[in-house]
């Protein structure tokens, strides 16, 4: 009897997301915190925070791909005070993107999310196998 194949876990995935900023030029690493056996978002928005000179500061919430959608309507149709924030880093020219990963290297969806004139949306802008 063969082996079943497990999908990532979720520290997989951050962990993925990190080494593929780096490769872009970007200095990552991870901001969520572990509290016992659920982690906290970084602002309740991101898993990893990038940098790069510029100044570029990118912020990534990860997820498994197909829930890209939920974790983007979660930051800018959730609670007032979560799409306030959202909307004043992206004014003050933070990117924030939402990574969804499938499973075993077949690919990532990113969404990057903005602001124009005080409307914040979200656009598909990358997906590569």
């Amino acid at each position: 009897m063969g082996k079943r194949k497990k999908g990532y876990k979720r520290s997989d995935l951050t962990r993925k997301c990190v080494q593929s900023l780096r490769k872009q030029g970007w200095w990552a690493d991870t901001v969520e915190r572990w509290c016992g056996p659920i982690t906290r978002d970084y602002l309740g928005i991101a898993d990893v925070l990038a940098l790069r000179p510029g100044p570029e500061v990118l912020l990534v919430q990860v997820t498994s791909y197909g829930n890209e959608w939920t974790r983007v309507d979660k930051l800018i149709d959730g609670e007032k005070e979560m799409f306030e924030m959202v909307a004043g880093l992206l004014h003050g020219g933070i990117q924030i993107e939402v990574w969804g990963y499938k499973s075993y290297n077949r690919g990532v969806r990113r969404i990057a999310l903005w602001n124009e004139e005080g409307t914040v949306g979200a656009t598909e802008v990358e997906y590569y196998q």
